[in-house]
């Protein structure tokens, strides 16, 4: 990684930690943090990330997955249509789709759901951006979300989330919960960032879930609590912008008036 890229990295993930506090999370407000994902699936729309990336999830599925690997990831891609043009996708869709079950095996929780992810925009920059004036660098995304009750199908939340940063520590967290084997020196910056941007949005996922959203001290807005009655919110964190549609809770809903019987006049 260059020294630009680690820069701007660092001054990203500086503004998010200095001075930052928490914002309002309306999903747990209404469902509390005890959630545990029970089904995901994963959807990049085909052409969302560029083909510098396409040759490099082909190289890296090719050469450097072992035989059962490569051939998880085979079929995993080929069920949804896979070719030199989407192999950037499949690969992003395969390991944020792992790092989520391996996440899921990990926690504890009374409420288990499903959720499905769409990415339907991504800025990722080729390991040669930071030689282009005025370049963006720092790797981004934009999905959408349905989150559904495992047991009952009922909707919980949907929403989008617009630039969601990718950064220094999601390329490192990739590797460790997909196991990916990285070049010494650095020359594979391109499967990086899409490794980084698999994590960066599990992240996401999972803190829209379970977790605190973060703000940095600098913003003038960090969004509205949960009301009862559901409806939708907007946090803006210094790693994205959320905009979260919440379904209120079974228990909030209004009682049915009773209909009464209109009274039988007297004979």
């Amino acid at each position: 990684m260059t020294r630009a890229l680690l820069a701007a990295l660092a001054l990203v993930a500086f503004s998010t930690s200095a001075h930052a506090q928490n914002a309002h999370n309306p999903f747990v407000e209404a469902y509390g943090a005890e959630v545990v994902v029970a089904g995901v699936e994963v959807r990049y729309r085909d052409g969302v990330l560029p083909r510098h990336q396409d040759g490099a999830a082909s190289a890296y599925a090719e050469r450097r997955f072992d035989e059962a690997r490569r051939a998880e990831f085979q079929a995993f891609a080929e069920s949804r249509g896979f070719s030199r043009e989407t192999a950037a996708e499949r690969l992003a869709e395969y390991l944020t789709e792992r790092d989520l079950r391996a996440r899921a095996a990990e926690a504890q929780g009374t409420r288990r759901v499903n959720v499905v992810l769409t990415v339907i925009d991504a800025n990722a920059p080729s390991m040669m951006s930071v030689l282009v004036p005025g370049a963006q660098i720092i790797p981004t995304l934009d999905y959408e979300f349905v989150i559904t009750d495992a047991e009952s199908g009922a909707p919980l939340a949907n929403g989008r989330v617009d630039d969601v940063y990718s950064l220094a520590h999601n390329i490192n967290d990739a590797r460790r919960r997909n196991e990916l084997e990285y070049n010494f020196s650095g020359t594979d910056q391109n499967l990086r960032t899409l490794a980084g941007q698999s994590n960066a949005l599990a992240d996401s996922i999972m803190t829209i879930l379970t977790g605190n959203l973060i703000v940095s001290g600098g913003r003038s807005s960090i969004g509205t609590a949960y009301t009862p009655g559901g409806g939708s919110f907007n946090v803006t964190t210094a790693n994205a912008q959320y905009m979260i549609r919440v379904t209120p809770p079974v228990a909030e809903a209004a009682p049915q008036a009773s209909v009464e019987e209109p009274a039988q006049p007297e004979r």
